[in-house]
């Protein structure tokens, strides 16, 4: 995976939708100063499609990170890298959020599925409200969240108990609330 061994701006080239993808890679791995890790070995892959498009699919062990799933995107006459899903890319370090709370929506892929229980009153669930729980895999535990009356979520759950989404979050008070729906997935 060319990705990996190439240094610094010479990994743009492997990226899947470079022109969208590259301002999130500076702000991750320049502005943050996260690292890019050090790729130890690959499994054999797996081609898909899903959604129209077609992925190879592998298991990867990093350092630091250990094991973890990789895609790349075909993206007409190349395989591109799905860095935004291996690096599960929010516009703020999950732990970070979590912590300061703070009120202006912030862009965010989880692990989204239905709560067994909500703690909505009757008004709210009247007026559209619905709960649902997230997991980040930087969380260490699963988060509730709520979806406030007129905003686009055309998430099914039939069949699955979880949906990676990208969706904006934000905090009212000590709730959760997703403010805006982006796409189910984790990269586009």
């Amino acid at each position: 995976m060319g990705y990996f061994q190439a240094v610094g701006a010479d990994r743009f080239e492997f990226l899947h939708d470079r022109a969208r993808v590259i301002p999130l890679w500076k702000d991750y791995h320049e502005r943050r100063g996260k690292p890019v890790p050090m790729l130890v070995k690959v499994g054999p892959g797996r081609l898909a499609t899903l959604g129209g498009k077609t992925l190879a699919f592998f298991e990867a062990e990093f350092q630091p990170g250990g094991r973890k799933p990789v895609a790349l995107i075909w993206e007409g006459d190349r395989f591109g890298f799905d860095w935004e899903s291996s690096v599960v890319y929010g516009s703020m370090d999950w732990i970070e959020w979590v912590e300061t709370r703070p009120v202006e929506a912030q862009l965010m892929r989880v692990y989204l599925s239905r709560a067994t229980l909500d703690g909505l009153t009757s008004v709210e669930r009247e007026d559209g409200w619905r709960e649902m729980v997230a997991e980040h895999p930087d969380g260490l535990s699963p988060v509730v969240v709520r979806v406030p009356p007129g905003v686009g979520f055309p998430v099914e759950f039939t069949r699955r108990q979880q949906v990676p989404i990208t969706a904006e979050f934000r905090f009212n008070g000590a709730r959760i609330e997703l403010v805006r729906f982006h796409h189910e997935g984790w990269s586009r």
